[in-house]
């Protein structure tokens, strides 16, 4: 289940360092790189675990490119609370807005007006999710 929610996607994508450990922290399968986005072992899992490709887990990195793309990949993810959609993708799109708990559906829409004013470029909501 840790690899379905959304906020789990912005913890692998937004980091640029990630390292896995079992239950009781010991490094995960015994791996000692410093970064275990450099596993083939650990990208093959999570491709499996998230349904998200070892391409896409590899190339997309916080900011405002490859906005479509993100939008897709996190509208498979699930959240306990509708505004947790939009502020589990601050990391990712590497913005920041305030988070008022309780706007339910306008955190989205916040969001959204917030990547359009950086871009400028309405054909990112040409996306399904």
């Amino acid at each position: 289940i840790w690899n379905t929610r959304a906020w789990t996607y912005q913890e692998y994508v937004a980091a640029e360092t990630v390292q896995f450990y079992t239950e009781d922290w010991k490094p995960y399968l015994g791996l000692t790189l410093s970064n275990h986005k450099g596993s083939p072992v650990i990208i093959s899992e999570m491709q499996q675990a998230t349904g998200v490709t070892a391409l896409e887990l590899s190339v997309l990195r916080p900011g405002l490119d490859r906005v479509r793309e993100k939008l897709y990949l996190a509208s498979t993810r699930q959240t306990t609370l509708v505004e947790d959609i939009a502020y589990s993708l601050l990391g990712i799109f590497n913005v920041a807005i305030p988070v008022i708990y309780g706007e339910g559906d306008r955190a989205v829409g916040r969001l959204l007006e917030h990547i359009l004013t950086g871009l400028g470029d309405v054909t990112i909501l040409a996306w399904t999710g």
